[in-house]
C-alpha cells in the first residue's frame, strides 16, 4: 500500500503545473465546501488538470485509422453520438465517443464506474467541455413544481442552465479530472457547429493551450471581441 501510495503522489506532484486555474470569482458557492476549497486550491491534487500535445499527430493518425477499422458491431448509435466500450487490462473502464459536427451530450455525471480519477484524449478536432453545477435548493424547489404543473415527475436533479466554465480540449491533448472535481461539476458538449465569443469568453485553461490560433481567439473573446468565432471541425472529433 505505502509503494501504491507513493507512486500516486508522484504522479499528482508531477501534475500540478497543468492544473486548470478555475474562476474563483464564479464559484464562490463551491468554495463554501471542503470539496470545493480542495478543488480551487491550486497545490491540491483534486481538480482539471490539462496536457496539450499529449500524443503525437502520428499516435493521433494511427489511433483514429484504428478506431475507424473497428468492427461496426461493436459501436453503440444513440440520438447525438455514437460510442464504443474498449477493455484494455490495465484500465479500469474506458469508453469512446464519437460526435460529428453539430453532434454533442447533455451535462451529466459519469458514475461510480470512472471515479476518482477520468482521463480523456481528443482525437480528430478541438472540443469544448462546459461545466455546471446543479441547481441549489431553491431552484430545485422551482424545477419541482413546474414537474408538478406539467404532471411529470422529475427524473434527475435539475442543473443550472449557464456553464459556470469551459475548458477547451485541443486535438492530441489530455485532460484529467480528479477527486472533488468529478463530484462537483457536471459536464456536457454543446450542440452547435461554431463556438462564438460568448462562449469562448468562458474558457478558463485559454492560457494552457498550445495552438497560437486559438489561444489568441480566446483572448479576444475575454478582451470584449464579439466578432471572434470559432468553428468546430467539419470531421467527427473521438474521446
Amino acid at each position: 500500500m505505502a509503494a501504491v501510495d507513493a507512486q500516486d503522489a508522484g504522479v499528482a506532484s508531477s501534475l500540478k503545473p497543468h492544473k486548470v486555474v478555475l474562476p474563483v470569482e464564479l464559484l464562490k458557492d463551491v468554495q463554501a465546501t471542503a470539496d470545493g476549497r480542495r478543488c480551487l486550491d491550486n497545490e491540491s491534487d483534486d481538480g482539471f488538470f490539462y496536457i496539450p500535445d499529449f500524443i503525437s499527430e502520428a499516435e493521433e493518425a494511427h489511433l483514429i485509422n484504428k478506431i475507424q477499422n473497428a468492427p461496426q458491431p461493436k459501436w453503440r448509435t444513440l440520438q447525438a453520438r455514437r460510442y464504443v466500450l474498449i477493455m484494455i487490462s490495465c484500465l479500469a473502464f474506458q469508453l469512446m465517443n464519437e460526435y460529428e459536427p453539430g453532434q454533442g451530450i447533455m451535462p451529466h455525471e459519469d458514475g461510480e464506474a470512472y471515479y476518482p480519477v477520468v482521463a480523456t484524449v481528443s482525437l480528430g478536432g478541438a472540443t469544448m467541455l462546459d461545466l455546471y453545477r446543479y441547481a441549489n435548493d431553491e431552484e430545485q424547489q422551482v424545477y419541482r413544481q413546474q414537474m408538478a404543473k406539467q404532471n411529470d415527475r422529475p427524473v434527475a436533479r435539475a442543473r443550472e442552465q449557464r456553464p459556470r466554465f469551459s475548458i477547451l480540449q485541443e486535438p492530441r491533448s489530455l485532460l484529467i479530472t480528479r477527486g472533488s472535481a468529478y463530484k462537483l461539476f457536471l459536464h456536457g458538449i454543446a450542440e452547435r457547429t461554431s463556438d462564438d465569443a460568448v462562449h469562448l469568453a468562458g474558457v478558463t485553461n485559454g492560457d494552457m493551450l498550445s495552438t497560437v490560433s486559438l489561444r489568441d481567439t480566446v483572448v479576444k473573446a475575454k478582451k470584449g471581441d464579439q466578432d471572434v468565432l470559432l468553428h468546430r471541425k467539419s470531421d467527427s472529433v473521438l474521446r
